[in-house]
């Protein structure tokens, strides 16, 4: 459903949470790695590849410490393959979740992205 329409996306997102918090961490993230898996093949600028990925950081961005490491990693690792389409994706949805950062009201988080020539 995050894929047709942005209207969607909080209602899911509180879903998601609520999955997240009831399952074990690594359950959890094997089966959202899965199913985020076929987005990396995505060539195209689609409307609806562009609503899930800024579902997915939407949703990253929220998450625990220990989901948001294991994602950081999962995207990192495919920021590095040969495949241009899936380093594009990851860098997309790191630098997605990076933007979610940028509106943080904490004053250390801010100045880590400036030190990073994000702002």
């Amino acid at each position: 459903e995050a894929r047709t329409s942005y209207a969607t996306h909080n209602r899911k997102l509180k879903e998601l949470s609520l999955l997240r918090a009831k399952s074990s961490s690594s359950v959890f993230f094997s089966a959202f790695s899965r199913t985020l898996t076929p987005l990396f093949d995505f060539q195209r600028r689609l409307a609806s590849v562009e609503r899930v990925v800024s579902f997915v950081s939407a949703l990253a961005a929220s998450a625990s410490d220990e989901f948001i490491d294991c994602f950081l990693k999962f995207l990192l690792a495919a920021a590095t393959t040969s495949s241009k389409t899936t380093r594009f994706r990851a860098c997309q949805i790191v630098s997605e979740i990076m933007m979610v950062r940028v509106r943080d009201k904490m004053p250390m988080v801010l100045l880590q992205l400036e030190h990073f020539h994000v702002l």
